[in-house]
């Protein structure tokens, strides 16, 4: 997550790693990404080998 540049009260739901508006530090995966993500490495690692 991020805020938008123009708008930051206004969080964009864009990246692999979700924020907590009310502790920014924190963090947890976007589960579907991370899935997506390790079967791309899987299908290359495949491929490549």
């Amino acid at each position: 997550d991020r805020p938008d540049w123009d708008h930051l009260h206004n969080w964009h739901h864009s990246g692999l790693w979700d924020a907590d508006e009310s502790n920014p530090s924190a963090r947890w995966i976007h589960k579907p990404y991370e899935e997506a993500i390790l079967e791309s490495q899987y299908l290359l690692a495949m491929h490549l080998s």
